[in-house]
């Protein structure tokens, strides 16, 4: 009896198996007929595809292959023959591109006085600055000289904080 059940297990395993290895075959056969296809034409390939979603179905016309969009992500579902997933590859959107800051987004000047008038978290985030502002490349030498003074005086002033505690 258990054998039995185990067996039975196996063989939906193994067919479950075929009809991935069929979906995955399906699809690599259809891009490379498509591409062959435009080529053969001589028709320029598009540079891409708009569609909100995608189905791969065998000669059969049972779908093998989803991809598609669903809540502002996407997804990719491989089936087997009835239709059911078998795998659901999410994605999510890349996060949106920061704007990175340009040369005209330097910190002010900071002298001795006022770095040494500063709370503890006044100069954490006057360190936070100083040290995104030495990431530009369109910075020049001379501001490049002023960053890092003001950078290691403002590291000297939250070391003294820190150690008043």
């Amino acid at each position: 009896m258990m054998n039995d059940h185990v067996n039975d297990r196996l063989k939906r395993l193994e067919r479950s198996n075929r009809h991935l290895r069929v979906g995955l075959a399906l699809l690599v056969g259809g891009l490379v007929v498509g591409v062959a296809g435009g080529i053969g034409l001589g028709v320029e390939p598009a540079n891409y595809l708009v569609a909100s979603s995608m189905n791969i179905v065998d000669e059969d016309g049972n779908k093998m292959v989803w991809i598609g969009s669903m809540k502002n992500k996407g997804q990719i579902q491989v089936c087997n023959l009835d239709g059911d997933e078998i795998w659901v590859f999410p994605t999510t959107p890349p996060p949106a591109k920061q704007p990175r800051p340009n040369s005209k987004d330097q910190p002010e000047p900071l002298t001795q006085e006022m770095i040494q008038a500063m709370t503890l978290q006044e100069v954490e985030v006057a360190v936070s600055r100083v040290a995104k502002a030495r990431q530009y490349a369109a910075v020049d030498d001379e501001t490049k000289l002023r960053l890092k003074k003001e950078f290691n005086m403002l590291i000297s002033r939250m070391r003294d904080l820190k150690s008043k505690r």
